[in-house]
């Protein structure tokens, strides 16, 4: 799974967390797993937002989607 995660972020080249539980019918604490594995092994990173409104005040922050993409030295 951790392989076809990789691919499908290559593929769509920024992904929700929401995406991937949908698109892998997985709960979000085994994506939680993969995705921590992934980013410890620096394969991808979260992509900073400011809040899901994209305003600059941070009252959104507990409710943040969370947005992933391959770290550079691995997109190609």
């Amino acid at each position: 799974m951790l392989f076809d995660i990789l691919n499908y972020i290559k593929r769509e080249k920024f992904v929700s967390e929401q995406q991937l539980s949908r698109h892998f019918q997985t709960n979000s604490e085994v994506l939680n797993s993969i995705l921590e594995r992934l980013s410890k092994k620096n394969l991808i990173h979260q992509v900073p937002l400011k809040s899901n409104c994209m305003s600059a005040c941070s009252t959104c922050f507990e409710k943040q989607i969370r947005y992933f993409a391959l770290d550079h030295v691995h997109s190609s």
